[in-house]
């Protein structure tokens, strides 16, 4: 299923998804946390570009390990380390992107359209202003290291695959 369309490898394909979508969405989760005025337009984009992200990202996992298992037998030295160093970084990008998925999830339920100043809001959302402070800085924190993360892995696989120089 994970192997190959039109004659193409799934992970080539599915990797490009990742590597827009998933930072997109980290840039659209730090504006959604800093900018309460703008979460009524970002705030079901940021879960659902989330949702997306994680999919993309475990096709591309799954992809790549396929991928990885068909030309394992030609890899060797640098190639091969540089290989398996992306397969690591792409298992770890899985949980940061699962990590991205839940709180942006939890911020979109939680977090009001008017900052942390309304009574109002926290009443009918029932998230109190230390949590909503809290939970906009995990957001930030969350979402800038899976968009970091994502860059690294991309890297690492364009390394293996080109070959350059670490």
């Amino acid at each position: 299923m994970f192997d190959e369309v039109t004659g193409l490898p799934v992970h080539v394909l599915v990797v490009h998804a990742v590597v827009v979508l998933l930072p997109l969405t980290a840039l659209t989760a730090i504006t959604y946390a800093l900018v309460p005025r703008w979460r009524t337009i970002l705030r079901w984009p940021m879960p659902i570009g989330a949702t997306l992200s994680l999919g993309f990202v475990y096709a591309a996992g799954e992809s790549g390990g396929e991928l990885f298992a068909g030309r394992a037998a030609e890899l060797r030295g640098a190639e091969l380390a540089a290989a398996v160093a992306h397969e690591e970084q792409g298992e770890l990008l899985l949980w940061y992107a699962l990590a991205f998925f839940a709180v942006s999830l939890m911020s979109a339920l939680l977090l009001s359209s008017t900052g942390y100043s309304s009574t109002r809001d926290q009443d009918r959302r029932g998230a109190t202003k230390p949590l909503q402070f809290a939970l906009a800085a995990l957001l930030v924190v969350v979402a800038a290291g899976t968009g970091y993360q994502t860059v690294l892995t991309g890297h690492g696989g364009s390394r293996a695959v080109w070959g350059a120089e670490q």
